[in-house]
């Protein structure tokens, strides 16, 4: 949602800025997601959607280098929070094998 909210933004504001976040959100999501799963860390997501909601309500003319600047704190922080995840759902898979594998023995 948080994504669709900022697509919808970034149309308002113009070519430029959506030539800058269509660049700059998947980059800094897969950056945020490799880290935070090579670091393991905890991340938690945060109500980003209520800022991009309300930028949406007040819709007043953002720069490219605000809206550019939005598009990486949001690829950052659902790159953290997917990369988290992933890290966490291999351990349950892990740990679901090895039990599999004493229930067998």
């Amino acid at each position: 949602m948080p994504v669709l909210a900022l697509a919808v933004l970034t149309g308002l504001q113009g070519a430029d800025a959506a030539r800058r976040v269509i660049v700059v959100l998947p980059l800094t999501w897969l950056i945020a997601g490799v880290l935070a799963g090579a670091l393991a860390g905890s991340s938690s997501p945060v109500p980003d959607w209520l800022l991009l909601g309300a930028l949406l309500l007040i819709d007043r003319a953002l720069s490219p280098r605000v809206l550019t600047a939005i598009a990486v704190g949001l690829g950052l922080l659902l790159g953290a929070a997917n990369g988290t995840w992933r890290v966490a759902g291999s351990w349950l898979a892990a740990s679901g094998l090895l039990l599999l594998g004493w229930s067998l023995r």
